[in-house]
């Protein structure tokens, strides 16, 4: 099966059975709903957002985000992942993998290892490290993942600032666990390697179940703003997926050499 790409910085992307599918659900609101939408300003797309949130907010329209969620599904999303590797080969290589603590834990050793790190400073941070995967993951239920987001205007926004998990090997994982307490074991990672943005093409049907709703939402909110308010923002948004990325999904790797420091 031939995907096609949706890149929702460019619009135009959008498959026109998207649009429809939305804007038949917004034709078949009543004039009152349509009056209290519109009544309110739309400045800024977070405006869009709160009018239409009593009536399209995640949970509110079940059957209707599933049927959205079955045309995405038929199409890929063009994805960014932010990050700081050893080698970019790697990448091109084995593709991006979700946060496994096996391979984080490999590929965190491996790091060390190449940077000629002795054995026993390798196992300390790797313990460290340890005991912030299980906070966060662990300790909540949670699935590997490999995070990403959706829009190059993101990446250095006002907000979001995903240049933060360029600054280090091992990622906001290996910052949070050792930058303030353990300075020379974070240093190296911080040091080294190469930071990047790596472009890639995720199936709209790998994001993580529990956030397809709310990713499917950001499509409505932009229609929303052209049907109501003859408006269009930027649509971002960031999200996760529980499934690894293989190699031929990757279509570019970003350099990216400025400074970071969180």
């Amino acid at each position: 099966m031939i995907y096609m790409l949706i890149d929702v910085s460019d619009a135009s992307t959008i498959p026109i059975e998207v649009k429809n599918k939305i804007y038949q659900s917004f034709s078949a609101l009543s004039n009152d709903v349509v009056n209290r939408i519109k009544c309110q300003k739309a400045n800024h797309n977070n405006d869009i957002l709160c009018a239409i949130e009593d009536y399209y907010g995640p949970f509110r329209a079940t059957r209707f985000y599933d049927e959205l969620n079955t045309v995405l599904e038929k199409y890929d999303l063009i994805c960014y992942h932010a990050t700081k590797v050893c080698s970019k080969s790697i990448l091109l290589k084995t593709g991006l993998k979700t946060n496994d603590w096996d391979v984080y834990c490999s590929n965190l050793k491996s790091a060390y290892m190449n940077m000629k790190f002795p054995d026993e400073e390798i196992q300390k941070s790797v313990d460290i490290v340890k005991g912030e995967y299980n906070r966060k993951y662990a300790g909540h239920d949670r699935k590997a993942q490999v995070c990403f987001f959706t829009n190059m205007s993101m990446f250095e926004g006002e907000y979001a600032a995903y240049d933060q998990f360029c600054e280090s090997i091992g990622g906001e994982l290996a910052r949070w666990a050792l930058k303030d307490k353990y300075p020379n074991l974070y240093k190296p990672l911080k040091e080294n390697g190469k930071s990047c943005i790596v472009k890639f093409k995720l199936p709209y049907a790998n994001i993580a179940d529990y956030e397809k709703d709310s990713t499917a939402y950001q499509f409505v909110i932009y229609y929303a703003g052209v049907y109501f308010w003859n408006k269009e923002y930027d649509i971002e948004f960031d999200g996760n997926t529980q499934f690894d990325v293989p190699p031929e999904d990757i279509l570019d790797i970003i350099d990216y050499n400025k400074d970071i420091d969180y």
